[in-house]
């Protein structure tokens, strides 16, 4: 960052602290965009930082620079206004998802670029030098990926690693984690629409951004013009609720996988019989019989690996991966690299797979990503009812009883948020009385991560808000469906403040294992 570009983000830094204690500054400070070098569908893209305080109890204490990126309305004559978008994932950039919203769902994109000004951000915490790299940080976190959560011994071993994880990055801990609690980020949303002179907002979030957003409405109900929640986070910040309902709604998606896999016949790989290829491949992980070929020979997959992948290939039907010559979406690739498991007891596929999306280096045996550990730490500032060592070790017992392949991809990520004793931010729960704006709450029937549930509750928590149903599978809709009857009931509410007719629904005809996502 230039030093001009330093000194204009303290100037703005410190006129927006003089806003908020009460002065008076009648102009929006001048901001410096530069070109994004990005072809958003054929229109610009353009960038600016912007600083915001650490502490927001304590402004002189530091910044983080928040980089703001727009792309302007494609029809001015009629443009609404500017719609702030969050992709979720606090802990992985929302830049990167913005450049590639065009092409994972054009239609949406389209529809919305014609009549807004389309803005996101990156939260704090996002794209930050990470200093907890070191050779015994990387050890333990490429051990623990290995280990299979559902297993009593094993998920024991687990926590004592992440112990010690948490030793060797404390530094790390204490000089930034504390400070990317989501009440700082609305906060930081605030700021920039104040930096943008916009005096309502458009407000999209999705999965995580679900979280922002509902914050952000009870903080200031009075700058909302309109929003979309889309993929909702159990409104009462409850770790244990949303746990349960997340492995519940993992089960049933692999339910889905395994209903669509047998609708699709020989087009799905894993054809015949999923769910009995599914169990049996299961089992051999777990007897720890499966390694890869060739350079992978020497490399097993353990059923700690198998269930991370699991986690992040389930949510998103469509996602494509290209690899090995491969060119297939992520259910596509599950159900081949399951299928090469089960009838030739080659792991290939899949530690491929497992070794990109992790950074896992089979020759030395070192994991280079966190995002992950990232993003746990979030939810464990945020987040009411963390359960102690006993209660999460009953948790996983009882949950993994329950959903005996769902279960543990849940179990995962509430073990992950435990123990990082940091100072307690946790996230006001909405009340049952709240009067707000009208809210478009969208929920998918079968979504892995944020349950179904959790729409239906905001939705009777929100008074003035609308639950919009999309009988669809994947985490969120904006990720998995290019729907017209979605995009519609959506659009209709943004452009008119026209909530769709209680009860809406719309229906999901696609298969992933056939059809190309732009046919939805």
């Amino acid at each position: 960052m230039s030093t001009n570009l330093s000194r204009l983000n303290r100037f703005f830094l410190f006129s927006l602290l003089f806003i908020s204690s009460g002065g008076i500054f009648s102009d929006t400070p001048h901001l410096i965009w530069h070109d994004c070098s990005k072809n958003m569908n054929g229109s610009s893209c353009s960038y600016t930082h912007i600083a915001v305080p650490k502490n927001y109890k304590k402004p002189n204490a530091g910044t983080f620079a928040l980089k703001v990126l727009k792309v302007p309305a494609a029809n001015e004559s009629s443009k609404v206004g500017t719609l702030f978008i969050n992709f979720g994932m606090p802990w992985e950039s929302q830049e990167d998802t913005f450049y590639q919203f065009p092409h994972f769902n054009h239609k949406l994109f389209s529809a919305l670029h014609d009549h807004f000004d389309l803005v996101t951000f990156t939260v704090r915490g996002s794209n930050l030098d990470f200093s907890c790299q070191t050779y015994a940080a990387q050890k333990l976190r490429s051990k623990m990926l290995k280990l299979n959560l559902s297993d009593p011994k094993q998920l024991k071993t687990y926590m004592r690693l992440q112990r010690q994880l948490f030793t060797v990055c404390k530094p790390y801990r204490d000089k930034t984690l504390r400070y990317l609690a989501t009440k700082n980020s609305v906060k930081d949303l605030d700021m920039v629409r104040q930096a943008l002179g916009i005096a309502k907002i458009n407000y999209y979030g999705d999965s995580y951004g679900t979280v922002l957003g509902q914050q952000y409405i009870m903080n200031y109900h009075d700058k909302v013009r309109a929003m979309v929640l889309d993929g909702n986070i159990n409104p009462d910040y409850d770790m244990h609720a949303w746990i349960l309902h997340a492995a519940a709604s993992n089960e049933d998606t692999l339910q889905q996988f395994f209903n669509l896999c047998t609708e699709a016949g020989s087009k799905c790989a894993l054809y015949p019989r999923p769910q009995k290829r599914f169990a049996a491949t299961i089992e051999l992980l777990d007897k720890g019989h499966v390694s890869g070929r060739g350079k992978l020979a020497n490399q097993k997959l353990t059923r700690g690996m198998f269930n991370n992948l699991l986690e992040d290939l389930i949510p998103f039907p469509t996602m494509p991966v290209s690899l090995q010559g491969c060119n297939l979406n992520s259910w596509q690739y599950l159900a081949q690299g399951l299928n090469d498991i089960y009838t030739k007891k080659d792991a290939s596929l899949l530690l491929n797979l497992f070794n990109q999306m992790k950074g896992y280096h089979p020759d030395t045996g070192l994991v280079d990503s966190q995002d992950d550990w990232l993003s746990t730490a979030v939810f464990a500032l945020d987040f009411n009812n963390q359960p102690n060592y006993k209660q999460l070790l009953d948790d996983a017992h009882k949950i993994n009883e329950l959903y005996p392949f769902g279960g543990v991809v849940a179990t995962q990520f509430e073990v992950s948020s435990f123990g990082w004793q940091m100072p307690a931010n946790a996230l006001t729960r909405i009340s049952k009385t709240a009067q707000f704006p009208a809210v478009l709450i969208v929920g998918n029937l079968h979504d892995p991560t944020t349950s179904y549930v959790d729409s239906e509750e905001l939705a009777q928590r929100l008074k003035n808000s609308r639950l919009l149903t999309w009988k669809g599978v994947g985490h969120t809709a904006i990720y998995n469906t290019q729907s017209d009857c979605m995009i519609n009931c959506e659009l209709d509410y943004l452009l008119y403040l026209k909530l769709p007719a209680k009860d809406t629904s719309c229906p999901y005809t696609f298969n992933p294992f056939v059809e190309k996502i732009d046919k939805q």
